[in-house]
């Protein structure tokens, strides 16, 4: 999918339109208040006036979608009219019968991301009911025979932080392409219903996603956190995650729309976190084309601003951050203050370096010499050999260090004008992807608790 163009995040049916009644709904206990529905005459108007803004991009969410009856010619009626568009679908899978599965098919969906919470029924269970993990096996076997290419929508939630390190494994023999993971907010029905169930707060959620990636994963994964905790990943855990510019976009580049029409710069923007009315919006079937572009052009774009401005003031841990002009939390709905999910990677950070350089390392594959320069390895995590730029006889001295500590100071030593850390630094990436790939064993990894 490319990303140039406008997004749309468009709830196309209320979210009181679900089959499911999920612990941790963001949208449910009146977080997202429109109730309206628009039949396909009003839904046409509406969804001609996206186009005309420039939409390009389109993530149809609910409730459940596939409780709108016109869902398919909503699909098709903007992939016929928009050019190299994107239209994917968030669904609990449950509705995706074979039928339905190939009329969405035909409709030329490009992406169905289908909700599971665990890779056991009664994980998965536990937080969206009785059942649901056997239906959305069946709506994933119709929607992989269908060939729709399939994302598993994949949120951490208090019944599963056990269970997530299974997730990828569990994913790839599904038959997807990709996993998207989140973590639970108290937002909507999940303020209510998770409280004092199981202690559960962000910092459990992050603790699974890194053990998601106890090994180099084999399935292309997005997560939903901060930059520093993405980079933390993929220095450590060599998670391969590409990092985005996740400042606010809102009113800009993505817009959201409501079941009944009303076109928002986001949910922030529209709402308070009990679902009271923050900011009215504009109606895309109601109001004149041209005052939706007057109000997007004179009132959006100004709230992006001013979001992006309070990002820059609000939160001291940015601050220093070199992520600062591409990474920042929301303003409306983060306090004032550091952000704790760095801080929290801040502190992992020192001490699962700590825990490495005093660690030694354990050769669990013999090297192979390249017929280029340096050596290989037949690894379990990727098909094709991992090659290293290094000559066999070098890497074998590494295994005679009492620690990582050691190695660091000898190279270090060998240069002259070396800056503080840097070999530190590489060195350590290093034996974490040769880690990655189970080429060695590094023992501070076996007592971090990932």
């Amino acid at each position: 999918m490319k990303d140039s163009g406008i997004r749309v995040f468009w709830e196309i049916v209320p979210a009181t339109s679900c089959n499911f009644c999920c612990l941790n709904c963001y949208a449910a206990d009146n977080a997202r208040p429109d109730v309206r529905l628009l039949d396909w005459n009003k839904m046409k108007i509406a969804l001609d006036r996206a186009i005309s803004l420039g939409i390009k991009h389109i993530y149809i969410l609910g409730g459940e979608p596939l409780t709108y009856s016109h869902l398919e010619k909503f699909i098709e009626y903007f992939k016929s009219q928009v050019k190299d568009s994107f239209c994917g679908v968030v669904s609990n899978g449950s509705l995706i019968s074979k039928t339905r599965a190939k009329s969405l098919s035909d409709s030329g969906v490009d992406q169905l991301s289908i909700s599971l919470d665990g890779t056991k029924a009664e994980i998965n269970d536990a937080n969206r009911g009785e059942g649901t993990f056997r239906q959305a096996l069946l709506g994933i076997e119709n929607t992989v025979n269908a060939k729709i290419p399939l994302t598993i929508a994949y949120t951490i939630t208090p019944f599963n932080t056990i269970d997530t390190k299974n997730l990828l494994t569990f994913a790839t023999k599904l038959g997807a392409q990709a996993v998207s993971i989140q973590i639970t907010e108290p937002l909507g029905r999940a303020k209510r219903t998770l409280i004092g169930i199981k202690p559960f707060n962000r910092f459990e959620g992050l603790k699974a996603i890194c053990k998601i990636y106890h090994q180099r994963p084999s399935i292309h994964t997005e997560i939903s956190t901060r930059s520093m905790f993405i980079e933390f990943l993929n220095y450590f855990l060599n998670a391969g995650l590409r990092l985005k510019d996740l400042r606010c976009e809102g009113g800009l580049k993505t817009f959201m729309v409501s079941s009944g029409g009303d076109i928002y710069p986001c949910s922030e923007y529209a709402y308070f976190p009990d679902g009271n009315q923050r900011n009215r919006g504009i109606n895309l079937v109601l109001d004149d084309i041209n005052k939706i572009k007057k109000v997007i052009k004179d009132k959006y774009h100004k709230f992006n601003a001013k979001m992006k401005l309070l990002e820059t003031k609000n939160f001291t841990t940015c601050r220093n951050c070199k992520y600062q002009f591409s990474c920042a939390p929301c303003p409306l709905a983060n306090p004032v203050g550091i952000v704790p999910e760095c801080e929290w990677v801040k502190l992992q950070t020192k001490r699962l370096t700590n825990k490495i350089l005093r660690s030694k390392i354990k050769l669990l594959i013999p090297p192979k010499t390249s017929k280029g320069t340096g050596i290989r390895f037949s690894v379990p995590t990727q098909k094709q050999p991992l090659i290293i730029p290094l000559n066999e006889k070098k890497f074998k001295e590494l295994f005679a260090f009492k620690s990582v500590s050691e190695i660091v100071k000898k190279y270090e030593a060998k240069e002259k004008k070396r800056k503080a850390g840097v070999y530190k630094n590489k060195i350590i990436g290093f034996l974490c992807k040769l880690r990655s790939h189970q080429v060695i064993e590094i023992q501070g990894f076996n007592s971090f608790g990932m």
